[in-house]
């Protein structure tokens, strides 16, 4: 169309716009830290220890979990609003900033997550050997390319 007039649907296309550009966002925050714990996975496979590998693993997992339904409900229950505002556009744009400012907000708290886990694996087993010399070849490798992955 070649007129100036605005298209009837433009709030609906701007809506599904800003969720199409935001939703890759929230997926690749979940891989992260998906990639974050299959490190978790190695790190403890590769070490020779007394803890119960388990209980550990599904602490992990359940935190995942956890952090995966607040991730993914919190953002199904901005998009419904997101739509549900109709023609607020004021209310709507200000959705629209604060979709930007929450994932902005989960991007840093999934990088501090990863951080922190580091931390606590590398000084909670630290005085524990490898398994064998090839479990420790293996680490290496894994965390080498969790490294390139993550950055």
């Amino acid at each position: 169309d070649d007129d100036e007039t605005p298209d009837a649907n433009q709030s609906f296309y701007d809506k599904a716009y800003v969720i199409l550009f935001d939703l890759p966002d929230y997926i690749i925050v979940s891989t992260y830290l998906l990639q974050t714990l299959v490190y978790a996975e190695c790190f403890l496979s590769s070490r020779l220890h007394t803890m119960d590998k388990g209980a550990f693993r599904r602490k992990l997992m359940k935190g995942y979990l956890a952090f995966n339904v607040v991730l993914y409900g919190g953002q199904m229950g901005l998009y419904i609003l997101l739509f549900a505002t109709g023609e607020n556009e004021g209310f709507a744009d200000s959705l629209r900033q604060l979709l930007f400012v929450i994932v902005t907000g989960v991007n840093y708290i999934a990088v501090v997550i990863t951080i922190t886990l580091y931390i606590v694996l590398t000084c909670k087993f630290s005085g524990f050997p490898f398994r064998s010399i090839g479990a420790e070849r293996s680490f290496a490798k894994i965390s080498w390319v969790v490294l390139y992955c993550q950055t």
